[in-house]
């Protein structure tokens, strides 16, 4: 099997079809990856729950299907939890459940929100008596995200319901009650709304909160994408403080969908992995044997800038264990595999990865002083119309440009203005690229990303 664009560092299927992460958790010492399935085909299809397991976040063990078709319908998008002090009531004090909620997907289209819960972090069995939250009569209802709401000691969910998110509260997991909602108003981009999430991040000014909503978008508007407004949760429903018509982006690069965040994470960090792809051309992906990627594992600050609270994103510390020897970006020469980037320079530069044939991709800080991605020469263009683009955003600083890359196989993750900017795509080249190419004022550091003694090897 050709593996030349499988990623080694961000999860991918061992085969066949795989979307939106789904029920990011911590329990019990082990990192939780669910993410939608089909295991049948490497296109979209029924959708089953897959599983995937890790000690951090870089070395992935798949497990088997934690969730199949019933009667209710197919196994969509949904979250999950470690309810610790038991309040549901599905295990006990020794042996407390990890508890899912997720979208059915059933016959006609019916979406209602259903429950399931392991003992054992593995197998999973399904609440007798679902849903637990009946659809009110919209075509689109889906996406529970769930999170513990400390100032009153109970659950909280949001989920999209078509142009809006809803808010709902419960004591158990089990009875929910509706709370409020947000949208469409203030919403600033078209689409159906998806894969809601909602935490709170601390700043200078105290606690905001902030909510991520994907967007199912058309190719004219540059297909699927990530919307963030930053305010307040009052403990009905979101308050945005976010003033129109801005909107603010979580990833301006074109492969970065259906992001979520780690429900229970031990070190205090807000981590997020998103769908490495976009449903413009998901089902042509040139990959052998499997399609669909997961992102890095990325943790988001909320930072302020010159146009306000915006969130910031990095790698998480522990690839710091990955890094061999370092060159200097000067030496014009690349390794193989997964690799990062350091520089820091004055605009305008430019950096190309290229290889011997004239494939490249493009990055660096314009005479517009924009942050850019450049994918139209970087290898197979025929993948669909839209997939050779240059993304572009103004930076949100001044001054010095500090930029940080990652190009593990296929998939390049670029991160400007301390993480304020941050661009996800996907690239297939016929040949590895294996030189480099700089322009302009700037200066860096190249590191190859390998696995050492500190990690287990991979499975």
């Amino acid at each position: 099997m050709d593996m030349r664009y499988r990623p080694q560092w961000q999860f991918s299927p061992k085969e066949n079809w795989s979307n939106d992460p789904n029920g990011l958790v911590y329990h019990q010492g082990i990192y939780h990856l669910f993410y939608q399935y089909h295991p049948y085909s490497c296109y979209w299809g029924p959708m089953h729950w897959g599983h995937a397991t890790s000690r951090d976040l870089l070395h992935w063990e798949h497990q088997p299907i934690a969730l199949y078709p019933d009667s209710l319908g197919m196994i969509f998008s949904g979250s999950a939890v470690s309810d610790v002090n038991n309040t549901s009531g599905l295990g006990d004090n020794d042996q407390p459940p990890l508890v899912c909620l997720f979208t059915h997907h059933g016959p006609h289209g019916l979406e209602q929100q259903s429950l399931a819960y392991s003992l054992d972090g593995i197998h999973f069995e399904k609440y007798p008596h679902n849903p637990v939250i009946p659809n009110p009569g919209y075509k689109d209802f889906r996406d529970p995200k769930v999170f513990w709401f400390g100032k009153e000691q109970r659950w909280g969910l949001v989920l999209a319901a078509g142009d809006h998110v809803e808010f709902f509260r419960s004591q158990d997991l089990i009875h929910w009650s509706f709370t409020g909602r947000f949208g469409p108003e203030g919403n600033c981009a078209p689409g159906v709304w998806e894969c809601p999430d909602v935490f709170p991040m601390p700043t200078p000014e105290g606690e905001k909160w902030v909510l991520l909503v994907s967007m199912g978008m058309g190719r004219e508007n540059g297909g699927s994408r990530t919307q963030y407004f930053v305010g307040q949760y009052d403990g009905s429903t979101f308050l945005s403080e976010c003033e129109r018509p801005h909107t603010l982006w979580l990833d301006h690069g074109p492969d970065s969908y259906a992001g979520v965040t780690f429900f229970g994470e031990p070190h205090g960090r807000r981590v997020l992995i998103s769908w490495m792809s976009n449903w413009t051309y998901a089902d042509k992906m040139p990959t052998e044997g499997y399609r669909g990627q997961m992102s890095l594992p990325i943790e988001l600050r909320l930072v302020p800038t010159v146009r306000g609270y915006r969130l910031s994103g990095n790698v998480i510390s522990s690839m710091e264990m990955l890094r061999g020897d370092s060159y200097d970006i000067w030496s014009e020469t690349l390794p193989q595999g997964a690799m990062e980037m350091k520089l820091e320079g004055d605009a305008p530069f430019s950096i190309r990865l290229q290889n011997g044939i004239g494939e490249y991709v493009e990055f660096g800080v314009d005479d517009n002083n924009c942050i850019f991605l450049d994918r139209t020469h970087s290898g197979n263009m025929e993948i669909d119309p839209d997939f050779g683009r240059r993304y572009a955003i103004h930076r949100l600083e001044t001054g010095p440009v500090h930029m940080y890359a990652i190009l593990d196989h296929c998939a390049m993750t670029l991160f400007a203005d301390h993480g304020t900017r941050m661009f996800s795509a996907t690239l297939f080249p016929t040949q590895c690229f294996e030189s480099i190419a700089v322009e302009g004022m700037v200066g860096g550091r190249c590191t190859p990303l390998i696995n050492s003694e500190n990690f287990p090897p991979l499975p």
